[in-house]
């Protein structure tokens, strides 16, 4: 849970909610993809534990 909560700190949706005072980080769409299954797999194991 933490690790989750401290990735989804640094890098988020540029549309949503930003890294507060630290600038937007710029990613590569390999970067990106990472993020998105990475969240993916965090998220069905989280709902695998309810």
């Amino acid at each position: 849970m933490e690790a989750l909560k401290h990735f989804f700190s640094k890098v988020r949706n540029p549309i949503g909610h930003g890294p507060g005072a630290a600038p937007m980080p710029s990613l590569t769409d390999h970067q990106t993809n990472w993020a998105i299954e990475n969240s993916m797999i965090w998220i069905k194991s989280l709902i695998r534990r309810m």
